[in-house]
């Protein structure tokens, strides 16, 4: 796939914008052709193989939004204004959307992105989900450690080899040393 420009999206943090118009860019171009569609940042290493796996195993005519839920980190708990029963999929070890997510969600994107209450992305991208697809993110333990985020260490990947649960990701995130990127594609071969 190509890179794209979408217009009047720029690099302005927090990319808000930008995630919300990849979302219709991608409904609006690809909605028949894939079953799947993931939002996923740079430092974000996907064992592709191991996800195509895991996603055949679901319906993508039903819909689903996988990912790591949250609820915000420590400092942010309580003010993301999230309902008791509320989450969302953390967009750092990414965000999969089956491809009837994405067609009940596309028609909406444009009023989500002005009824935002935080300046979370991934927590609107949840709550546009939630209200109107009707789902949240999922709370099944498995999704913990099939996208995995490390957030408290820096080289938290150097030497995974030795963490079997490291071994069942289907993400890790983040990778942000290219050598590292590097090392893991070379031990996954």
């Amino acid at each position: 796939m190509p890179l794209i420009r979408l217009k009047g999206v720029d690099d302005v943090y927090p990319p808000q914008k930008k995630s919300f118009a990849m979302m219709r860019w991608l409904s609006d171009n690809y909605m028949e052709d894939f079953d799947w569609f993931i939002r996923a940042d740079d430092d974000l290493y996907i064992r592709g193989e191991q996800l195509e796996t895991f996603l055949r195993s679901l319906d993508p005519t039903k819909p689903h939004f996988l990912g790591q839920a949250g609820l915000g980190n420590t400092a942010e708990y309580g003010q993301l204004s999230l309902g008791q029963r509320d989450n969302y999929c953390m967009g750092g070890p990414g965000i999969v959307f089956s491809r009837e997510t994405l067609r009940m969600l596309a028609p909406h994107l444009e009023s989500c992105l002005l009824e935002m209450l935080t300046t979370h992305e991934d927590v609107e991208l949840g709550r546009c989900v939630r209200k109107h697809v009707g789902i949240a993110c999922s709370w099944n333990y498995e999704m913990q450690t099939l996208f995995h985020n490390n957030q408290s260490n820096p080289s938290a990947f150097k030497g995974w080899g030795t963490n079997p649960e490291l071994m069942h990701a289907v993400t890790l995130h983040p990778i942000k040393q290219p050598e590292r990127m590097l090392n893991l594609t070379m031990l996954y071969l």
